[in-house]
């Protein structure tokens, strides 16, 4: 996982032909929005899928579930992720008398 993304990955269901996954922005849910979630539906022959749309410090919310022609399997329990915050600035050292003092502008 990093500031912007983060990798996904499940078990194969036996005679799934597809999975669905909702990803969700826990400030959305949290503020009582009804923001539809995000939802991909694909093969994903892997049983992976690389989430590139993350925002740095956000909670996120995914699950998964599998699909065929029969119907839908239920949905896999929450996964709450944490986008891990940007990176801190460069610091900024100045000298003040005998002292040296380091600033970060965040």
């Amino acid at each position: 996982m990093s500031a912007n993304s983060v990798l996904i990955g499940w078990d194969e269901v036996d005679n799934a032909s597809s999975y669905r996954i909702e990803i969700k922005d826990k400030r959305e849910w949290d503020a009582g929005h009804e923001v539809p979630p995000a939802i991909l539906e694909e093969a994903w022959p892997n049983h992976r899928y690389q989430v590139k749309i993350l925002h740095p410090g956000v909670q996120y919310r995914f699950r998964v579930h599998a699909n065929n022609g029969c119907g839908t399997g239920p949905w896999s329990d929450d996964l709450i992720l944490l986008a891990c915050p940007s990176a801190p600035s460069r610091p900024e050292i100045r000298q003040s008398g005998t002292d040296l003092i380091v600033d970060w502008d965040d």
